[in-house]
């Protein structure tokens, strides 16, 4: 708390607190981007380093939209973004999050822009649950999840006899498909997209069971009270979303249908 207490008040740190992440943003014309990988929001390439995905393509036409650069500065955990947010490491995390109230205790989140549904997938040789993926609620099942994100949520909420196994919070969704390629679990949560990548390139082992267990409403994490930044950034994407952009872009991206995602409806679309 003693630590706490003096960097708080330190002259720089608290001329910089005043200033906000609006300001220094403007100031250098540059939004640094924390990001981590998971198709198909963001991917990188390992040998070249080379960037893709509809998340790294939307905030970077959020940054032509508003005329900053993008620096896309640090990699960073799935479960470590608040706190990178809040050492000023990073301004924004730019892969989408899945909205999540208990989050904002901590850090906001831009306008959603893009609904993913996301589904219970097995390996495919298990046919325990083709009739019904009710039998994952038993207190012999285990699920992969990631710590206090949506595939947390879903296994507690929709299986909450399961067994979870955490992968950890620098973990993500490589990990989650081999924990139950490999056998240390039952089953997980992910989007059509990655299982069907991940088949294409190994010799399909997996399936996708049932209906979707949830939707991710993704947006971008921002830092919590800097309502400026926040508008400044949800403005691009509304702009972004009423010119046809964003459907461009996430179409792109991954197959332009309802299993794989869906855009903001705009307010004045026939239903």
């Amino acid at each position: 708390m003693v630590g706490l207490f003096l960097v708080w008040f330190s002259f720089p740190a608290f001329a910089e607190d005043q200033g906000g992440t609006y300001d220094r943003v403007l100031k250098s014309e540059t939004i640094r981007c924390g990001y981590a990988t998971w198709p198909p929001s963001i991917s990188k390439d390992p040998n070249t380093g080379e960037m893709s995905g509809y998340s790294y393509d939307v905030m970077n036409a959020v940054g032509a939209k508003l005329g900053l650069k993008i620096d896309w500065a640090e990699e960073i955990g799935w479960g470590t973004a608040e706190q990178a947010i809040a050492s000023h490491k990073i301004d924004v995390m730019c892969a989408d999050v899945c909205l999540d109230a208990k989050r904002t205790r901590a850090v906001w989140y831009s306008t959603p822009f893009t609904h993913n549904p996301i589904y219970t997938f097995v390996r495919k040789e298990d046919v325990r649950f083709d009739d019904s993926i009710e039998p994952l609620n038993s207190e012999k099942m285990k699920l992969a999840v990631l710590p206090n994100t949506i595939l947390d949520y879903a296994a507690r909420e929709k299986y909450p006899l399961a067994q979870s196994f955490d992968v950890n919070d620098l973990g993500g969704n490589i990990d989650v498909i081999m924990a139950v390629t490999t056998g240390k679990v039952d089953a997980s949560f992910n989007n059509v997209y990655s299982i069907e990548q991940f088949n294409k390139n190994n010799g399909d082992p997996l399936k996708i069971v049932g209906e979707p267990v949830r939707y991710c409403h993704g947006g971008f994490l921002l830092p919590q009270d800097d309502m400026k930044l926040k508008q400044m950034i949800d403005s691009a994407i509304y702009e972004l979303n009423g010119s046809g952009e964003l459907r461009g872009i996430l179409a792109k991206n991954s197959p332009d249908d309802g299993r794989h995602w869906r855009s903001p409806a705009l307010p004045y679309e026939d239903k």
